[in-house]
């Protein structure tokens, strides 16, 4: 129903853990975007923006209890992964 498909949340991310060799970039790392909502990730030089915007591009591997994509469960081994989302391109 529509009410399902506007509730769900268009990303969800639960315990997301990125390490690059020993060095953990995220650790446990959790985030809930609903469906049209905008959001800004702020944070200084070397925090894990980026890792974070390829984890979910499916570019870096991960592990982690779960990431859902527009309904489409992405394994944390990165073996499978959805199309990226696509961003709207801002003028």
């Amino acid at each position: 129903s529509n009410a399902y498909w506007f509730m769900t949340p268009y990303l969800s991310i639960e315990a997301l853990t990125v390490s690059y060799g020993t060095a953990c970039v995220l650790d446990r790392v959790s985030l809930s975007v609903q469906r049209g909502e905008m959001i800004a990730l702020l944070g200084s030089s070397g925090c894990g923006k980026t890792t974070l915007l390829r984890s979910i591009a499916g570019f870096v591997a991960m592990s982690g209890e779960s990431m859902v994509i527009n309904d489409l469960d992405r394994d944390p081994a990165g073996n499978r992964r959805p199309s990226a989302p696509c961003l709207p391109r801002c003028a």
